[in-house]
């Protein structure tokens, strides 16, 4: 605080007293009254353990009188001691624990009196009475009390003397009052100090702090409760509550190389997760929230807002967080978590001053910085700062920028040390959008008038957001109102650039109409009106452009001069003309700016700049010239990547406003795209949608394209690195695909396939069971066959199979769940065409098909075979010559087969010199052990094993013990040996001992795996 009052200062000293002073006397107390106890052991433990002879008052309790709440119990078992219990604890620990004491009830407690019962009592009352309640001191006062207090310590001390004299000698007393007489002088006599508030006060300091907070922030936020997306469009404020609007948005969140998509509400939930994988530290912790333009991420900061302002939260762990802070980084002037503080909270500030920041400390704080990529040199300085400042707090700092300068905040969070958790805002799923556009457009009528009803734009808009664009929240907004002011504008293709193409023209339409009743233009003849207007709107992009050049949102204030003089030459009302693509922000409460209404609709007019400034016929003034002009020749290389957004809208308006496209030109804008960092599949589709599929441009993509022709798929690689065509994307797959060197690709279409089933002729074509449909549609193609369940989920299909050569064949069920009978596996294999050419993966049973088939192929290399029966593993031997051609092979044996029946497998060894073997023994239970033992016997290569796995096995401790002994004794060689996660035999004690017993025998780690998710 700037200055204590004296009261406070007075209350605080006293304070200070009885905690220096007075919880020493009753922890004396403590200690004298349980003379058997050892502390080392915990206080429960040794009033659990008292013996029949004690006259403590705990033993008399009943189950519920002894137990200690919550809080209490934390407490005692983390300091066995006690040394740092509070007096109010003492005091209740003295009651029921001490020796000789009067009962629970007794009155002796209560009753001012020379007891040593009351003594206690009181000192717990006037540490009760001075940290809970305001209390008015004077001077005088502080003499009286300290008086008072020096006498009640001391009259503690001699009780405790009389009760326990054998335990507390004269010696001893006179030592305790003098070290009481010595802290009472000390601090009557001191300056009260920041560090004594801090110490002594905090408590009762945080009990007032919270709820001011609250109070200040809730003012403070209470106008982003709602926002204004296309408030420039109409020239008034569409103020939609963003509670009323919100629909979920998917969150993928992605550690150790895992992704994991989730609904927003879970978004916390998911980073306390993630934390507690990565075993990070207790301090603050950064989440980056990245998002693509318009993808929902204020949207969501908002939210997150207005449901802790208002207490009803639906985002899970919301309401735990005593503080929220919330900064805009295209703020160009909060340079410092002090001023963030000081302007967030400006009572609380002007109240706690110097104590703010380290009272804050204290509490559990979450922080929502909102646009990274959109930081000036000022609140990049303050993230920084907050970054600094909390690193040691409770605190969650959630962070979002766009995926481009990710980079950037990674780096200054790795700088700060703190740990970091990456989530992704992903938009609204397809099945959301229509109850988004809903919720908006009720919201639009009820404030806007529209007649339009809500069901008929529902229906225009259906095909229309399929599109993959269309899972940015902003681009659901202005298509909605776009269809609501000219029903019939928009078609089921139209892309996002050409979507604010249409806004914006709309908007110039309106303000033309408003210009027509201003009393500045009114006069004039329409068309010259309107042509001034059109004349007017090159300038304000060129202004929009050099803001976007020097990263900031946020017009200067020359900017906007030179535009109001455009105004004034132009006899146009400059505010009229400035609201009507521009939005004014508060900066201060004092301070107000004109800024972009959002960053993608600043790249759009920059973009229309850049357009309108190219030579055509291409001359000297190329997009990479007119850059290069404007940031500098050697800057253009490292700005490029915040240029993104600015470039895919040049490519959309290029074949938007100009007759024809020079090649030149679209190699020029691919090339610059892909040097700004464009590296994602749907971004290169945004690109071939916003050029219409421009050959020129089709071809300069497939040279960028996220895909390398020799990749090998392997089992965890495979969801994340195929082409995934769904119906959203589908027509830009259908252009590209042709052009695009062999790879895989899975159809996830719930619309008509064929589309582009015709581009797909050199690709391998994913099959899983949810996509079996597709193959009726397919001509004879090279397949990747992935099945986890029984293959009567292809019985529709089954007379399709045979047309098709398979790379892959995945056959989960017939691996992990073998019969003795012919598999299922026999079908495909036995009717493929040419499948011997080309397979290179195999996963299924042994039958007599499959193995004649495998000894053809000459570009087999992965193989994972079953075995249910002797004659199965007889076909096996056969296979002897083609399972040494593997880089990896993998067999399951089941208790059906005899170990008799068994060969030994051939060596297959790694490049690094290790075995490339795997075994599975499925269902080994306590009279299955010695089978286990014979059937890794018989199968062992000369090198082994590298893992051996015993799914669906349960066995305790000592089968496990006998099955590590007789393996050592046969010389078995593995690196692994995996057990069901799911098998409770074993304790974690027992789990590390068996761990260590196959460690020291085998030289294998014992480890758990599991099973029944990999569908065992």
């Amino acid at each position: 605080m700037a200055a204590s009052s004296t009261n406070e200062d007075l209350q605080w000293k006293v304070i200070k007293i009885l905690r220096k002073a007075g919880r020493p006397v009753i922890y004396k107390v403590f200690c004298l009254g349980t003379p058997n106890r050892d502390t080392t052991q915990d206080l429960i433990t040794y009033l659990d353990n008292l013996p029949p002879s004690s006259t403590a008052n705990y033993p008399k309790l009943n189950r519920r009188q002894r137990r200690f709440n919550a809080t209490q119990q934390q407490i005692i078992m983390s300091n066995r001691a006690g040394e740092s219990f509070d007096i109010t604890l003492l005091f209740v620990i003295i009651k029921m624990a001490c020796e000789g004491v009067a009962d629970m009830e007794d009155p002796a407690w209560s009753t001012p009196g020379p007891d040593l019962e009351n003594c206690v009592y009181m000192i717990k009352e006037e540490r009760n009475k001075f940290m809970h309640e305001e209390l008015s001191l004077t001077q005088g006062d502080l003499i009286t009390k300290v008086r008072e207090l020096r006498g009640l310590f001391i009259d503690t001390l001699n009780t405790a003397h009389r009760k326990y004299s054998w335990l507390f000698t004269a010696a001893d007393l006179t030592t305790a009052i003098d070290t009481v007489n010595r802290i009472l002088d000390e601090i009557s006599n001191e300056v009260i100090s920041l560090t004594d508030l801090q110490t002594f006060c905090s408590p009762m300091l945080l009990n007032d702090l919270e709820p001011e907070c609250k109070l200040d922030l809730t003012n403070k936020f209470n106008s982003m409760h709602n926002i204004n997306p296309v408030s420039f469009v109409i020239g008034s404020s569409l103020n939609m509550d963003v509670s009323l609007i919100f629909t979920d948005l998917e969150v993928e969140y992605a550690d150790n190389r895992v992704k994991r998509v989730v609904s927003y509400q879970d978004f916390f939930v998911e980073v306390q997760r993630s934390l507690s994988l990565s075993g990070s530290h207790s301090g603050a912790s950064v989440v980056q929230l990245e998002g693509l333009a318009g993808a929902g991420k204020t949207t969501l900061m908002t939210l997150m807002v207005k449901e802790w302002c208002d207490g009803n939260v639906t985002v899970t762990h919301l309401d735990t967080y005593q503080v929220l802070l919330h900064i805009m980084c295209r703020d160009p002037s909060t340079n410092s978590y002090e001023m963030l503080l000081q302007r967030s909270l400006p009572s609380t500030f002007t109240k706690y001053r110097s104590l703010l920041e380290p009272l804050l400390s204290k509490c559990h704080i979450l922080v929502l910085i909102d646009g990274f990529d959109e930081a000036t040199a000022a609140s990049r300085q303050m993230v920084k700062d907050v970054f600094h400042q909390l690193r040691n707090t409770n605190a969650t700092i959630v962070c979002t920028t766009r995926p481009e300068r990710s980079y950037d905040l990674q780096r200054l969070v790795n700088r700060s040390l703190l740990p970091l958790t990456h989530a992704r805002i992903k938009g609204v799923h397809e099945s959301k959008r229509p109850e988004f556009i809903e919720k908006s457009h009720e919201v639009m009528k009820y404030q806007t008038g529209s007649g339009l009803d809500t069901d008929i734009l529902l229906q225009q808009l259906e095909e229309l957001v399929k599109n993959e664009h269309y899972r940015l929240a902003l681009n659901l907004i202005l298509a909605t109102w776009v269809c609501d002011q000219k029903p019939g504008l928009l078609r089921a293709t139209t892309t996002q650039t050409e979507l604010y193409h249409y806004t914006i023209e709309l908007s110039v339409l309106k303000l033309k109409e408003r210009l027509s009743d201003h009393p500045v233009t009114c006069r004039m003849e329409e068309w010259l009106r309107n042509q001034i207007v059109d004349n007017w709107q090159p300038i304000m992009h060129k202004e929009q452009f050099n803001a976007l050049i020097n990263s900031s949102v946020i017009l200067p204030h020359n900017a906007v001069a030179r535009l109001r003089d455009a105004c004034r030459s132009l006899d146009l009302p400059a505010d009229e003309m400035l609201g009507a693509c521009l939005s004014l922000k508060s900066i201060t409460p004092a301070v107000t700016q004109y800024a972009a209404p959002h960053k993608g609709l600043q790249e759009f007019f920059a973009a229309m700049h850049v357009v309108k400034s190219l030579d055509n016929p291409p001359g000297p003034n190329s997009i990479r010239t007119l850059l290069e002009r404007a940031t500098g020749e050697d800057m253009l290389k490292d700005m490029l990547l915040g240029f993104q957004n600015l470039l895919q809208h040049t490519a959309g308006l290029l074949y938007l406003l100009l007759d024809s496209v020079p090649d030149s030109l679209a190699q020029e804008v691919v090339q610059l795209l892909h040097e700004s960092g464009v590296n994602q599949r749907g971004q290169w589709l945004d690109v071939i949608a916003e050029t219409h599929a421009s050959p020129t441009v089709l071809a300069a993509i497939a040279t960028h394209f996220p895909i390398k022709e020799d990749d090998y798929l392997n089992e965890e690689d495979y969801e994340y690195n195929a082409i995934v065509v769904t119906d959203g994307c589908a027509k830009g797959y259908s252009k590209l695909l042709p052009h695009l060197p062999p790879f895989w690709v899975e159809v996830k279409m719930t619309g008509d396939p064929t589309l582009v089933v015709s581009s797909l002729a050199k690709h391998t074509v994913v099959i899983k069971e949810k996509n079996v449909s597709l193959l009726p549609f397919l001509p004879p193609s090279c397949v990747a066959l992935t099945i986890k369940e029984d293959l009567s989920c292809l019985a529709p299909a089954l007379h399709c199979l045979a047309i098709h050569r398979y790379s892959v064949v995945r056959l989960y069920h017939d691996f992990k769940k073998p019969q003795s009978t012919i598999p299922s596996t026999h079908h495909i294999l036995e009717n493929s065409v040419a499948t011997d050419q080309c397979l290179n993966e195999f996963i299924g049973q042994v039958s007599n098909s499959v193995a004649s088939k495998l000894q053809l192929s000459h570009t087999l290399e992965w193989l994972y075979l079953s075995v249910a029966s002797d004659s199965q593993a007889a076909t096996l031997a056969s296979l002897t010559d083609t399972l040494a051609r593997m880089v990896e092979f993998t067999l399951h044996v089941t208790p059906d087969v005899s170990p008799a029946s068994l060969t030994p497998l051939p060596d297959i060894i790694s490049t690094d010199g290790s075995s490339r073997v795997g075994l599975y023994l499925s269902d080994v239970c306590s009279g299955r052990i010695d089978w286990a033992v014979r059937v890794i016997r018989a199968l062992q290569s000369p090198s082994g094993y590298c893992y051996l796995s015993f799914p669906r096995s349960f066995l305790d401790m000592g089968e496990w013990t006998g099955l590590i002994h007789s393996l050592a004794q046969h010389n078995m060689k593995a690196t692994r040996i995996r057990y069901d996660v799911s098998d409770m035999s074993l304790i974690p004690t027992q789990e590390k001992q068996v761990a260590e017993l196959a460690r020291s025998t085998l030289n294998v780690t014992f480890l758990k795996y599991g099973f029944q998710e990999d569908g065992w």
